[in-house]
């Protein structure tokens, strides 16, 4: 049993599409995946690795990659002709989709980076609607209900099937990224080790190391 704890939004949009490819190459290994925002203690709770999502630089473990901010949402809602999206300014025709951020994290706002960086910090959204797991975001985004802030890479394989769409060209850097962590006494373990290394292979597209 490998037991591992991460984001519900990491978990659903990221992870889990992918795992089968590590079962499959392990079939030996039984993976259990906690999707919480609680931020675990892995030794107390009986945990293995945890990916985690914090400000760049944290001392967290291993980096596992920055990343990127860009608008999405779905590919009708750019050809809707009475509400146009086609530069920034036009989100104030839009719904904006947004998470609710835990009081004590120090984040901003989830939109205030991007709309700050546009030079649109004091946009009004025709409407927002906010919710509390950033997986759920994205559903509704899928669904056509508004424009959410796309956090690549998490949306990536969602862009490349065009059930999302980026109605304006160009990414911002995000002032958070990915780290992992593994529990001291999980180590020398090898179920832990081979996770930890297809995990790095998924990450930079090459084996460890390499």
């Amino acid at each position: 049993m490998l037991a591992l704890t991460t984001t519900p939004g990491i978990a659903l949009l990221w992870l889990i599409p992918r795992l089968a490819l590590f079962t499959t190459a392990h079939p030996g290994i039984d993976v259990r995946i906690d999707a919480t925002l609680r931020r675990r203690d892995l030794t107390a709770d009986g945990f293995d690795l945890a990916i985690r999502y914090g400000q760049v630089g944290a001392p967290y473990g291993t980096p596992l990659g920055g990343e990127s901010m860009q608008p999405v949402c779905n590919p009708q809602l750019t050809r809707d002709k009475t509400r146009p999206l086609k530069t920034p300014a036009d989100l104030r025709l839009h719904t904006l989709l947004q998470v609710v951020i835990p009081p004590g994290t120090n984040m901003p706002l989830e939109w205030d980076p991007w709309l700050q960086a546009v030079g649109l910090a004091e946009l009004q959204p025709a409407a927002t609607l906010s919710f509390s797991n950033y997986d759920e975001a994205i559903t509704a985004a899928l669904t056509g209900q508004g424009v959410a802030l796309g956090r690549r890479p998490l949306i990536d394989s969602l862009l490349r099937s065009r059930k999302l769409v980026a109605p304006f060209k160009g990414t911002i850097a995000s002032p958070r990224a990915y780290f992992l962590l593994v529990a001291p006494d999980a180590r020398a373990k090898p179920a832990v080790q081979a996770f930890e290394r297809w995990l790095l292979e998924q990450v930079h597209g090459k084996p460890a190391g390499g």
